[in-house]
């Protein structure tokens, strides 16, 4: 199942993972990405969230067994992924941590926000651990490696686009040299 990614070299291991004979379902916003790097059986062109609701209610609405109670246990793997993020969301370390970056601009951010986060540690900290409000094209980030500096040329377009809404881009130190 891929999820609001385009399934190249670097979420795919150098297409190792998953092999090439999986059945892939591929969820995106952009027709243009679905089915570009893997055979694709299920084509769903959709915002992420609304989908993957979507899809729960009808494995919800199952007769099996095994499929029962997707929400419950997607629930406890989330909070279990809450309690270990957030005693280093709140961690007064120095340098400060990517985890209160993160908590930090999730309090002070309107629901309708962008955020630009540049490859490197911005990238991945934001995917895993901002909780996006509402469902929408709010996070922009290029997950290729060695495109650092990206965040805010893409900040300033995004802006532009949008100029009634707050943009933040996310960089690290390797973006500025």
């Amino acid at each position: 199942l891929f999820i609001g990614c385009r399934a190249g070299s670097v979420t795919t291991e150098r297409w190792r993972s998953p092999p090439k004979d999986a059945t892939i379902i591929h969820i995106d916003s952009d027709p243009m990405v679905i089915g570009a790097s893997y055979p694709t059986a299920v084509a769903i062109c959709a915002d992420a969230r609304l989908a993957l609701a979507a899809l729960a209610d009808a494995l919800e609405a199952l007769p099996d067994a095994k499929a029962q109670n997707g929400r419950r246990r997607a629930r406890a793997a989330w909070d279990a992924k809450l309690a270990g993020f957030e005693p280093l969301a709140e961690s007064r370390e120095a340098p400060i941590r990517p985890e209160r970056v993160v908590a930090t601009l999730a309090k002070l951010l309107d629901d309708d926000a962008i955020v630009v986060a540049d490859p490197g540690t911005p990238c991945p900290y934001f995917s895993a651990h901002y909780r996006w409000p509402r469902a929408g094209r709010n996070f922009i980030t290029n997950r290729a490696h060695g495109a650092l500096g990206y965040a805010l040329a893409a900040a300033i377009g995004a802006h532009v686009g949008r100029p009634d809404v707050k943009t933040v881009a996310v960089m690290g130190d390797g973006s500025f040299g």
